[in-house]
């Protein structure tokens, strides 16, 4: 899709290149493993749970910027923090569905996100990827992470589950 509008003169992006491709395979490795361990998560605890472990992503990114980034967090962003988990456990309060793998896969989701997002950011500081503009990304992540992606919907059964949704 993106290549077609490329074609055509809707966006605008570099030429394939194997060193970009090569350069871009950390961050398909975080993203693959962040949807994978998404799906299967969803299959093993209800959807508030994984929402209120899900925000915790958001808050361990803050810190990774603050670390590895030097930003600083403003204190209503720690107020939007306690507004976010308080507002996600009354969601849970009569929806717990939780098993041993799904808190595994739980953790491993929210780990990924955070390699995911902060190793992205930290190759756009970094390196000539700024040249990619604003639909390489896009293009590089879509074109790395299919193969692996559709691998996995084999060996995990997605294909299935989607068939018979």
């Amino acid at each position: 899709m993106v290549i077609f509008a490329r074609a055509i003169g809707i966006v605008t992006f570099p030429k394939f290149k194997w060193s970009t491709a090569l350069a871009w395979l950390p961050i398909t490795v975080f993203f693959v493993i962040m949807l994978e361990s998404s799906v299967l998560t969803l299959t093993t605890m209800s959807v508030p749970v994984f929402t209120v472990v899900k925000n915790f992503a958001t808050v361990f990114i803050a810190l990774g910027e603050l670390f590895f980034f030097h930003k600083s967090i403003s204190g209503y962003v720690y107020v939007t923090f306690a507004v976010m988990t308080v507002g996600s456990l009354f969601a849970v309060y009569d929806n717990v569905f939780v098993t041993p793998q799904g808190v595994i896969m739980a953790g491993i989701n929210v780990l990924s996100t955070v390699c995911y997002l902060l190793y992205m950011k930290k190759c756009f500081q970094d390196s000539n990827m700024k040249d990619l503009g604003q639909f390489g990304p896009v293009f590089y992540n879509n074109l790395t992470s299919l193969p692996p992606l559709v691998f996995f919907m084999f060996y995990f059964g997605e294909f299935n589950m989607m068939k018979n949704a």
